[in-house]
């Protein structure tokens, strides 16, 4: 009796244990379980399986998505373009113009007009662009009609909207290419090389309109007026209500207003010529300014004997620019004297550009630097030899 109650009590405690047991084990099992959904509840949504929901993006024109890839079309350089350290950062220093890495900066370029026809494309295209880079230039200079891109020309079916556009088309073809910009206002009176005699409202309005577009790109200067002529100083300095002038002091704080740093380039008031005898009594206020000055050979600043008054002095001391220098002689004969003129711009100011790499067929008088077929012409064959054995930079 006594041993069956034994052996009884023996099975009876295996069951419990196995049982304790198996209760223990689907405890732990359901621990585990737990755990697991717990943490794959806190898995990114690509490792749950879960639909991901795009990251609300804000995107403005001055910020692209830098994912998104920007294509431009081909450029086919016939040179190597600038560095970009060289092309972009110009600034003045004491009497010169410099880059952002302080290296002195020579612009040796050649005008390009559009200050007569509102719709002048041919003259801005990226070959023509390719073919003035041939030069061994680093710049050019757009003469810029502010009628024309303010108010278009209805006489030449022009809007203002195609004009401003062949401008930009201009400017980002040069820019592409690694040339420096200058671009200049010219206001003229409604017939060719009629300008008037200073800046009006008009040209005050369109630096309002323009600095503003390029204020990122220091690269391109701006020349506020192109030829101011037959006015006073004080006309010139401080514009005139009474005749509608605006003067060159306005200007640049117009253009400075807008929150442009860009270098500003002041043409004298003799037909942009003797800049040198208004220095520094007529000086205008503000920074990053240069000056400008035009060298003709039928012009006031033909005599070699009046070069040091009119601007070489000044140089010493100002940034100066000659903006146009060429032959305006009826046959264009002065070939020597571009050839006497053309080095002592080089050593004695801050850069040079010839009149005109346009191909309008006026040999003389109003000359082209090439002809219909993009060659090179009789008249700019001096200039053309003189670029390209000076060195660039």
């Amino acid at each position: 009796m006594d041993t069956e109650y034994i052996n009884m009590k023996k099975s009876l405690l295996i069951a419990l244990l196995f049982t304790l047991g198996g209760i223990f084990a689907i405890l732990s099992v359901s621990l585990a379980m737990a755990q697991t959904l717990g943490n794959f509840a806190t898995l990114p949504a690509h490792q749950t399986g879960a639909a991901i929901s795009p990251k609300p993006q804000t995107r403005t024109a001055a910020s692209p998505d830098p994912q998104i890839p920007v294509t431009l079309p081909p450029v086919h350089v016939t040179n190597t373009p600038l560095p970009a350290n060289q092309s972009a950062n110009l600034q003045i220093n004491g009497s010169h113009i410099v880059n952002s890495l302080g290296k002195q900066v020579f612009l040796k370029g050649v005008d390009i007009s559009a200050e007569y026809l509102c719709a002048p494309a041919s003259k801005f295209s990226l070959q023509q662009m390719q073919n003035a880079q041939t030069w061994n230039i680093n710049a050019i200079k757009l003469t810029i009609n502010p009628q024309f891109w303010l108010e278009g020309h209805n006489a030449q079916g022009c809007s203002s909207s195609h004009y401003q556009q062949a401008i930009a088309t201009a400017i980002s073809n040069a820019r592409r290419l690694g040339l420096y910009v200058i671009a200049a206002a010219y206001e003229w009176s409604g017939s060719p090389q009629a300008g008037l005699k200073m800046a009006t409202k008009l040209t005050n309005q369109f630096w309002q309109a323009f600095a503003p577009l390029y204020a990122n790109d220091t690269g391109v200067l701006f020349e506020t007026f192109n030829e101011p002529q037959n006015i006073t100083p004080d006309q010139w300095l401080n514009g005139d209500t009474s005749q509608g002038y605006v003067g060159e002091q306005q200007l640049v704080d117009t253009i400075r207003q807008t929150g442009a740093t860009n270098i500003i380039l002041i043409d004298g008031p003799t037909w942009s010529g003797k800049i040198g005898l208004l220095l520094p009594q007529y000086a205008v206020k503000g920074s990053n300014v240069a000056y400008a000055d035009h060298i003709w050979s039928n012009g006031s600043n033909r005599n070699p004997s009046n070069w040091a008054a009119n601007w070489e002095n000044a140089a010493a001391t100002y940034p100066i620019v000659i903006t146009e220098f060429g032959d305006n002689s009826p046959s264009c004969s002065y070939t020597s004297w571009l050839q006497q003129v053309m080095p002592v711009i080089a050593q004695n100011t801050d850069g040079m550009f010839a009149w005109a790499f346009n191909s309008d067929g006026a040999m003389c008088g109003r000359p082209d630097l090439i002809d219909k077929n993009g060659a090179v012409s009789a008249y700019g064959q001096p200039i053309y030899q003189f670029f390209k054995n000076s060195g660039s930079n």
